[in-house]
């Protein structure tokens, strides 16, 4: 079954019944759910799917031509495989779908430029819908979308497929509690072929050693395959993520663990950032000022980095049940970032706009303050804040974090209309009677519907 992917298949629908030649880029991190989506896309269409392998191009020519039904004899040039591609699109609509386009440019430089000289050379009465996919994003970015690519200006669209949100991933997770929901999420994010390996009838420990601790788990290696994606070298990442993980957010922190000099973690910072792996921040109120810091936000590759990774260099034969116990505590540490995640994620869809955070000092007590979100929406010239608190916790939170709130707002600048949200896991105690606030519940963030909720009989 497919999750939460709705709006990614209505945009390629609409485009696949626009008449027109379409050229759509879909790129997203390895395993999260491309192949899915394009494949449940194609169903009942005159399509043909080709993943690009890693070899020479006459080996990708040779299958592509065999995925379209034609003999590719000896070294035939992509070009006589394209003008099948070509024929087969003159009268209906046909769709090419090919898969890791990444392998098909490492096997030849030029492949970009060919394509884009079949795409210029095609009818404007062409059905063609051609599909590029790919899990190297720095590589598909500089390929398709860089301002230097052969197709940077002839694509029709695009889809950067995000993992899923909380909302859906949630709905993967049938069987376990809410709060192992929230731990399963905290461990690997919203990647759907990662929440797949989690086996309800096991209990959380159970599933962390299975896939995590154990010398043939899925996880074991995950790590390097993901930056492998993405960076030749993937050492010297390894290092700023190990230093992120251990709390360093500003530059020269991290470079200092890392062992290399802030201005080339600066620049390793950013393409962390560009692949999504990791989030640059700014204080919401100074939004290109010099006040940075840095988050993993690749949420598998925080939970590795940060609580898998350290205890697995501990011991060469780890009591597995022991370990578990420890890394589980540790999340429960973690899963407070996870519910400011999901409140982002609802915060956005209720009111639109951009979450921020904010941190600053007081002038008057000279303490350090921060704001877990400000929900930034600009309504006609207005600039409204909602300011956001974020409670995961066992108990219900009272009208004294709302009052710590209204206070901290004020230390932030450039907002016309302030307003005040406080999320709770656990609920409410009295006395926000008559306050000007909007409270929300874990049920009504994570969008637990009435037939989920138990029962009081």
């Amino acid at each position: 079954m497919l999750y939460g992917r709705e709006r990614e298949l209505n945009a390629l629908e609409k485009r696949y019944n626009s008449g027109k030649i379409e050229f759509v880029p879909v790129f997203g991190r390895r395993r999260v759910g491309k192949t899915t989506l394009i494949r449940e896309f194609a169903k009942g269409k005159n399509a043909v799917y080709y993943c690009a392998v890693e070899g020479s191009l006459e080996e990708n020519v040779r299958g592509l031509a065999e995925a379209l039904g034609v003999l590719a004899i000896g070294a035939a040039p992509i070009e006589s495989v394209l003008e099948v591609v070509r024929k087969k699109s003159e009268s209906e609509r046909f769709v090419l779908i090919i898969d890791e386009y990444p392998e098909l440019v490492k096997s030849s430089k030029g492949i970009g430029t060919k394509i884009r000289k079949f795409l210029d050379s095609l009818e404007n009465d062409s059905k063609l819908f051609l599909i590029l996919t790919g899990s190297s994003l720095s590589l598909m970015k500089h390929e398709i979308l860089g301002t230097k690519s052969a197709l940077y200006d002839r694509r029709t669209g695009t889809i950067d497929l995000m993992p899923l949100k909380y909302h859906d991933a949630r709905l993967m997770l049938h069987g376990f509690s809410e709060e192992d929901r929230m731990r399963i999420f905290t461990m690997v994010g919203g990647v759907p072929w990662y929440l797949e390996h989690f086996d309800p009838r096991m209990d959380l420990h159970e599933n962390l050693i299975n896939n995590f601790l154990e010398v043939d788990s899925y996880f074991k290696e995950e790590h390097t395959l993901l930056l492998l994606t993405e960076f030749r070298t993937p050492r010297t990442y390894n290092k700023i993520l190990s230093s992120l993980a251990s709390g360093n957010t500003r530059n020269t922190d991290i470079a200092k663990e890392a062992g290399i000099p802030a201005p080339m973690c600066s620049e390793y910072l950013d393409d962390l950032c560009e692949v999504h792996i990791v989030e640059k921040r700014r204080p919401a109120d100074n939004p290109s000022g010099k006040a940075v810091m840095y988050f993993i936000c690749d949420q598998y590759l925080r939970f590795h980095f940060a609580c898998v990774r350290p205890r697995m260099r501990t011991s060469i034969q780890p009591d597995m049940m022991k370990t578990a116990d420890a890394v589980i505590k540790q999340i429960d540490r973690f899963v407070g970032r996870s519910f400011e995640v999901i409140c982002a994620e609802y915060l956005t869809a209720r009111f639109g706009g951009e979450s921020w955070t904010w941190w600053g000092g007081d002038p008057k007590t000279g303490v350090q303050e921060e704001i877990d979100l400000i929900q930034t929406v600009d309504d006609e010239g207005v600039l409204r804040g909602y300011f956001t608190e974020c409670k995961y916790r066992n108990e219900k939170v009272g009208p004294a974090v709302l009052d710590d709130l209204v206070r901290k707002s004020h230390l932030v600048h450039g907002y016309d209309d302030m307003r005040y949200v406080v999320c709770s896991k656990s609920g409410f105690t009295d006395g926000f009677e008559d306050r000007d606030v909007i409270l929300l519940t874990y049920e009504e963030i994570a969008g637990i519907d009435e037939s989920e909720k138990p029962s009081n009989d």
